[in-house]
């Protein structure tokens, strides 16, 4: 990514992020854990081109995004510390926003599991996408180290989605 960026001058200029998602919560679909992203992303040994201006997580569970930001938190710290970054990166969150849905890439459709149509059905479920995201948003922010935090849904959050995570954010 870096090093396409880098081979035209009218786009390495441009700041970017990048974003990974993390289907098991731990690692890359590669098999990458969180420091080797991000010392591809931020790191000026790592690849040709500017350090990304910021770094996300797009299409993971929410419930995920606590320890994994816990861990991107320290991945960059461990990168300051040796000095291959250079200063916080802002951080750009769009989660998973199917409401229980999973896709499945047999029929590639998405369903809801059975588990999660009987919490509807009765009613339960807990916390709304929204609330959830929301406050992991403000954890992360009350630890005051990402230059900002930008925020949203993957392709499955809908208008309605975006609407209840702002209304829970201000």
């Amino acid at each position: 990514m870096r090093g396409a960026l880098a081979g035209d001058a009218a786009l390495a200029a441009l700041p970017f992020w990048v974003s990974c998602l993390y289907p098991d919560g731990r690692r890359l679909p590669d098999g990458s854990d969180v420091a080797a992203a991000l010392r591809a992303m931020l790191d000026p040994a790592a690849a040709p081109g500017p350090p990304a201006w910021g770094v996300g997580i797009n299409c993971t569970k929410v419930g995920r995004l606590d320890a994994l930001l816990r861990q991107y938190e320290a991945g960059v710290e461990a990168l300051l510390r040796e000095g291959a970054a250079r200063a916080w990166p802002a951080l750009v969150l769009y989660p998973d926003g199917t409401n229980g849905e999973v896709y499945d890439t047999t029929t590639q459709r998405w369903e809801v599991p059975e588990a999660a149509r009987e919490g509807q059905e009765e009613g339960g479920g807990g916390p709304s996408w929204a609330a959830q995201l929301a406050a992991v948003v403000r954890a992360t922010r009350s630890r005051g180290r990402w230059r900002q935090i930008l925020v949203g849904g993957c392709c499955r959050a809908s208008a309605e989605d975006i609407a209840a995570l702002r209304a829970e954010l201000l």
